[in-house]
Protein backbone atom coordinates (compact mmCIF):
# COMPACT_ATOMS: atom_id res chain seq x y z
CA UNK A 1 0.00 0.00 0.00
CA UNK A 2 1.55 3.23 -1.22
CA UNK A 3 1.76 5.63 1.70
CA UNK A 4 0.07 9.00 0.45
CA UNK A 5 1.08 11.67 2.58
CA UNK A 6 4.92 11.32 2.46
CA UNK A 7 5.41 10.17 -0.98
CA UNK A 8 7.77 11.87 -3.56
CA UNK A 9 8.02 15.83 -3.14
CA UNK A 10 5.02 16.17 -1.34
CA UNK A 11 6.01 14.64 1.16
CA UNK A 12 9.37 16.52 1.61
CA UNK A 13 7.18 20.02 1.27
CA UNK A 14 4.90 18.58 4.10
CA UNK A 15 8.39 17.75 6.63
CA UNK A 16 9.94 21.12 5.42
CA UNK A 17 6.91 23.31 6.34
CA UNK A 18 6.68 21.52 9.72
CA UNK A 19 10.33 22.08 10.62
CA UNK A 20 9.87 26.07 9.09
CA UNK A 21 6.84 26.17 11.21
CA UNK A 22 7.87 25.32 14.53
CA UNK A 23 11.78 27.28 14.19
CA UNK A 24 9.40 30.63 13.49
CA UNK A 25 7.22 29.73 16.56
CA UNK A 26 9.95 28.83 19.28
CA UNK A 27 12.01 31.98 17.84
CA UNK A 28 9.00 34.54 17.82
CA UNK A 29 8.29 34.79 21.55
CA UNK A 30 12.13 35.89 22.54
CA UNK A 31 15.06 37.80 21.88
CA UNK A 32 18.56 36.76 22.69
CA UNK A 33 21.71 38.79 22.73
CA UNK A 34 25.34 38.41 23.90
CA UNK A 35 26.02 40.57 26.59
CA UNK A 36 23.32 42.27 28.34
CA UNK A 37 23.01 45.38 30.95
CA UNK A 38 19.48 45.16 33.20
CA UNK A 39 18.80 48.32 35.11
CA UNK A 40 16.79 47.73 37.84
CA UNK A 41 14.51 50.30 39.65
CA UNK A 42 16.40 50.20 43.04
CA UNK A 43 19.37 51.43 40.55
CA UNK A 44 21.38 48.15 40.39
CA UNK A 45 22.99 47.65 37.16
CA UNK A 46 23.42 43.75 36.55
CA UNK A 47 25.97 42.95 33.58
CA UNK A 48 25.36 39.32 32.19
CA UNK A 49 25.82 37.19 28.83
CA UNK A 50 23.42 35.12 26.92
CA UNK A 51 20.54 37.27 27.57
CA UNK A 52 16.87 36.57 26.71
CA UNK A 53 14.13 39.01 26.57
CA UNK A 54 10.38 37.66 26.82
CA UNK A 55 7.31 40.27 27.15
CA UNK A 56 7.56 39.10 30.73
CA UNK A 57 10.76 38.73 32.13
CA UNK A 58 14.68 39.10 31.34
CA UNK A 59 17.06 36.53 32.13
CA UNK A 60 20.86 36.32 31.68
CA UNK A 61 23.76 34.34 32.83
CA UNK A 62 25.73 35.89 35.75
CA UNK A 63 28.71 34.50 37.43
CA UNK A 64 27.77 30.65 35.63
CA UNK A 65 24.06 31.10 37.28
CA UNK A 66 21.01 31.86 35.36
CA UNK A 67 19.33 35.03 36.55
CA UNK A 68 15.61 36.24 35.73
CA UNK A 69 14.04 39.44 36.24
CA UNK A 70 10.43 40.37 36.26
CA UNK A 71 10.03 43.26 33.46
CA UNK A 72 8.09 45.69 36.28
CA UNK A 73 11.34 45.27 38.30
CA UNK A 74 13.47 46.56 35.20
CA UNK A 75 14.06 50.28 34.49
CA UNK A 76 16.13 49.72 31.04
CA UNK A 77 18.20 46.85 29.16
CA UNK A 78 21.11 47.41 27.05
CA UNK A 79 22.69 44.87 24.97
CA UNK A 80 25.45 43.82 22.75
CA UNK A 81 26.04 41.14 20.37
CA UNK A 82 28.80 40.11 21.23
CA UNK A 83 30.18 39.97 17.84
CA UNK A 84 34.22 39.95 19.15
CA UNK A 85 34.23 36.67 19.35
CA UNK A 86 33.33 36.00 15.40
CA UNK A 87 35.85 38.89 14.11
CA UNK A 88 38.63 36.98 16.50
CA UNK A 89 37.71 33.53 14.51
CA UNK A 90 37.39 35.03 11.59
CA UNK A 91 40.81 37.23 10.95
CA UNK A 92 43.13 34.83 12.69
CA UNK A 93 41.67 32.26 10.28
CA UNK A 94 41.85 34.10 7.27
CA UNK A 95 45.49 34.87 8.69
CA UNK A 96 46.29 31.27 8.89
CA UNK A 97 44.90 30.37 5.85
CA UNK A 98 46.69 32.60 3.90
CA UNK A 99 50.09 31.66 5.73
CA UNK A 100 48.89 27.51 5.10
CA UNK A 101 48.42 28.41 1.28
CA UNK A 102 51.50 30.59 0.86
CA UNK A 103 53.53 28.34 2.94
CA UNK A 104 52.06 25.10 0.42
CA UNK A 105 52.33 27.36 -2.83
CA UNK A 106 55.54 28.28 -2.81
CA UNK A 107 57.17 24.84 -3.40
CA UNK A 108 59.59 22.95 -2.22
CA UNK A 109 62.42 24.58 -3.80
CA UNK A 110 62.01 27.56 -1.67
CA UNK A 111 62.64 25.74 1.04
CA UNK A 112 65.79 24.81 -0.07
CA UNK A 113 67.29 27.59 -1.92
CA UNK A 114 66.43 30.26 0.07
CA UNK A 115 67.98 27.97 3.49
CA UNK A 116 64.33 28.71 5.31
CA UNK A 117 63.53 26.31 8.53
CA UNK A 118 59.49 25.12 8.51
CA UNK A 119 59.81 25.40 12.02
CA UNK A 120 60.63 28.99 11.99
CA UNK A 121 57.56 29.69 8.97
CA UNK A 122 55.29 27.52 11.57
CA UNK A 123 56.26 29.69 14.82
CA UNK A 124 56.21 32.73 12.75
CA UNK A 125 52.90 32.07 11.40
CA UNK A 126 51.74 30.93 14.70
CA UNK A 127 52.50 34.15 15.71
CA UNK A 128 50.91 36.20 13.70
CA UNK A 129 47.61 34.18 13.40
CA UNK A 130 47.69 35.55 17.25
CA UNK A 131 47.97 38.61 16.51
CA UNK A 132 45.21 38.81 13.62
CA UNK A 133 43.19 37.18 16.02
CA UNK A 134 44.03 39.97 18.25
CA UNK A 135 43.29 42.90 16.23
CA UNK A 136 39.86 41.05 14.91
CA UNK A 137 38.59 40.83 18.69
CA UNK A 138 39.61 44.35 19.01
CA UNK A 139 37.73 45.42 15.95
CA UNK A 140 34.38 43.30 17.10
CA UNK A 141 34.71 45.11 20.41
CA UNK A 142 35.09 48.82 18.77
CA UNK A 143 32.23 48.31 16.53
CA UNK A 144 29.59 46.43 18.55
CA UNK A 145 27.87 49.33 20.67
CA UNK A 146 25.64 49.22 23.51
CA UNK A 147 22.09 49.70 22.13
CA UNK A 148 19.00 49.98 24.14
CA UNK A 149 16.26 47.67 23.64
CA UNK A 150 13.63 47.95 26.85
CA UNK A 151 13.04 50.95 28.19
CA UNK A 152 10.04 51.01 31.47
CA UNK A 153 7.46 52.91 30.14
CA UNK A 154 7.72 55.24 33.06
CA UNK A 155 11.03 57.57 33.63
CA UNK A 156 13.70 56.40 36.37
CA UNK A 157 13.28 60.21 37.36
CA UNK A 158 9.61 59.89 37.98
CA UNK A 159 9.84 56.68 39.73
CA UNK A 160 12.54 58.12 42.53
CA UNK A 161 10.04 60.91 43.27
CA UNK A 162 7.09 61.23 45.65
CA UNK A 163 4.40 63.76 45.44
CA UNK A 164 2.67 64.42 48.51
CA UNK A 165 -0.44 66.50 49.24
CA UNK A 166 -1.70 66.81 53.01
CA UNK A 167 -3.17 69.31 55.01
CA UNK A 168 -1.82 70.86 57.99
CA UNK A 169 -3.02 71.19 61.83
CA UNK A 170 -5.38 74.93 60.17
CA UNK A 171 -6.31 72.99 57.39
CA UNK A 172 -4.20 74.40 55.00
CA UNK A 173 -2.81 72.68 51.73
CA UNK A 174 0.64 71.24 52.20
CA UNK A 175 2.54 70.31 48.97
CA UNK A 176 5.56 68.27 48.86
CA UNK A 177 8.24 66.70 46.62
CA UNK A 178 10.98 64.12 47.67
CA UNK A 179 13.23 62.40 45.70
CA UNK A 180 15.07 58.83 46.09
CA UNK A 181 19.35 59.10 45.04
Amino acid sequence: MKNLFFSGSKGIFIILFVFLGSFLFTNSFAQRYGKMKISLDDGTTIDGKKGNITTESASCMVNGQLQTYSLGDVQSISTRKGSAIKWAAGTGGCCLGLFVVSGIGVGADYWDENDVAVGDYILGSAFLTVVGAGLGYLVGTLTDPWTNVYLARKSAILKKMNFQLNLDREGRPLIGLSYRF
